[in-house]
């Protein structure tokens, strides 16, 4: 992937506003998988399969802050 890209991904990521739940369980995972790589798979794979409880529905409840840190540490914010 050429570094611009990286870099607008990036800042999509830097981006995303943790009040709105649903939105940041989409985004990140549409976002954070081209970002993906061997050395953060697994984080990756965890982090959205802890975000999969707030999609699918019509009112989810807030990200737990533990999963926010999570996300944050994943794009090193």
């Amino acid at each position: 992937m050429v570094k611009k890209e990286c870099s607008k991904v990036i800042e999509k990521l830097k981006k995303l506003d943790f009040t709105d739940s649903k939105t940041v369980a989409y985004d990140f995972k549409k976002y954070a998988q081209i970002l993906c790589n061997d050395e953060n798979k697994v984080q990756f794979e965890q982090i959205n399969s802890d975000l999969e409880q707030y999609k699918y529905k019509k009112h989810v409840a807030d990200l737990e802050e533990v999963l926010i840190q999570k996300i944050k540490d994943f794009i090193h914010v």
